[in-house]
């Protein structure tokens, strides 16, 4: 409460993600904000069976008959919103009216799988690296700021107004923004942000989508982290770099040496082992949107298929090249998730993965080395790449199959966010495209 007269803040933003994929709040004054810290803010237990259209999805277990959630606040996530004036927020859990966590939230999953991983002796850290588009609205069309191409010093003057802004309001929410990438697409950028341990990379991932639309919404634009939002322009994904200390602050993924010649420990080649095999079955998660999977396609710069390799950023897991004798910087960099994902799902699921790879002592395919668009599909299948699921549809039949997503979600969660991405896919599959229309009534 002294924080929040300090600051001249008049509300706060109770703010939490769900199954529905999108950032929601509730704006608590703070002439009530005591009450509000101890029992949370009640909201219907059915927005956990939304979606992301804003639909309410008809077989969820959840209704407008149902009770309500409280949704809690986490204290140490207090910052305030430096793009507009006199808010603050609060990042918020789904918690039951008798105060026990929900079965539903993310978060709290995040939380238990990482005080899991500290109770083996491991200690998670992740950065979650997101590209987004900076557009504006002109003739109900929206286009890029500028067509300057990926990295062209120029480009940076174009957007540097944006880019400083967006950087100010981070660093003064606590995140270190260590440089800013204009990526290939036209007003497409890449903001690098620190890596910390892993459930505050992922509280720092949400306030990053948070700001970057804050920010551009101020300005008069439009900032999205849709992943393929152009069909003739690169797509936008998430790459999660993950790595694995113990208590001694030894990171575990280095190796002075390895048959591949990575540097790579065997504890981080079972790890990147057990992601690989539930890849397929994480989809669901980590490419959520029926849009997520015209992003992955060979030749686009985004993995294709469910394989690993030094540097190849044609793979689902590259592992990225680092100074000579660097401990500090071993990792592993996932590459198919986007800036749709909840990231608290999507952290939990690679962590677990992991874990079971490690404790299994899985061993991986052979690393690839080559573009995997330049590879046939007789030796993608030779060496085990497997194509990745191309559609939300396939995605979800991979989750359904591979018992394990359910076994480590927990029925009611897994269901819940599965009912949610299922009603969007059938949503999708019913629509009739403009791109149909045009190019068939004529013809046909």
């Amino acid at each position: 409460m002294q924080s929040v007269k300090k600051d001249g803040v008049k509300f706060v933003k109770f703010q939490w993600l769900g199954n529905d994929l999108l950032q929601r709040a509730l704006l608590v004054s703070c002439d009530s904000l005591k009450e509000h810290l101890k029992y949370g803010v009640g909201i219907p237990k059915a927005q956990q069976c939304f979606n992301s259209l804003d639909e309410l999805v008809p077989s969820g277990a959840f209704g407008p008959e149902s009770s309500e959630f409280r949704m809690l606040p986490d204290l140490s996530t207090y910052r305030v919103l430096p793009y507009t004036q006199g808010v603050a927020r609060l990042i918020c859990e789904h918690y039951n009216t008798d105060l026990s966590p929900s079965q539903t939230d993310g978060r709290i999953l995040l939380k238990r799988v990482l005080n899991k991983a500290q109770e083996m002796g491991f200690y998670v850290y992740a950065g979650l690296e997101a590209e987004f588009y900076v557009l504006r609205k002109e003739a109900n069309e929206f286009r890029p700021l500028e067509e300057e191409g990926i990295e062209t010093t120029h480009s940076y003057d174009v957007l540097f107004e944006y880019i400083s802004e967006l950087g100010d309001a981070l660093s003064k929410m606590g995140i270190f923004v260590e440089r800013v990438k204009k990526e290939y697409g036209n007003s497409q950028l890449e903001p690098t942000i620190r890596y910390k341990r892993a459930l505050e990379a992922a509280d720092d991932f949400v306030t990053l989508r948070d700001v970057a639309r804050g920010v551009a919404t101020k300005k008069g634009l439009l900032a999205t982290f849709l992943p393929k939002p152009f069909n003739k322009a690169p797509g936008s994904g998430l790459h999660v770099h993950l790595s694995v200390f113990d208590k001694n602050e030894n990171n575990l993924f280095h190796s002075q040496s390895d048959k591949y010649g990575m540097a790579l420990s065997e504890f981080a080649q079972s790890f990147i082992a057990g992601i690989l095999e539930h890849t397929k079955a994480m989809c669901f998660v980590a490419t959520p949107l029926v849009n997520s999977y015209k992003r992955l396609i060979p030749g686009s710069w985004a993995p294709s298929h469910v394989c690993w390799g030094f540097d190849n950023r044609s793979a689902a897991i590259r592992v990225p090249s680092r100074l000579s004798g660097s401990q500090s910087e071993a990792r592993i960099e996932f590459r198919v998730s986007d800036g749709c994902a909840n990231p608290y799902l999507l952290v939990s699921l690679l962590v677990l993965a992991g874990l079971e790879g490690v404790e299994k002592r899985l061993e991986p395919p052979q690393p690839l080395n080559k573009d995997v668009a330049k590879m046939s599909e007789a030796e993608l299948t030779q060496l085990g790449a497997e194509r990745l699921p191309r559609t939300l549809g396939e995605a979800l039949e991979c989750a359904r199959k591979d018992k394990w997503v359910k076994r480590v979600m927990g029925e009611l969660l897994f269901e819940e966010y599965y009912k949610a991405r299922e009603s969007e896919w059938y949503a999708y599959i019913q629509s009739v495209s403009e791109w149909e229309v045009l190019r068939y009534i004529e013809r046909v």
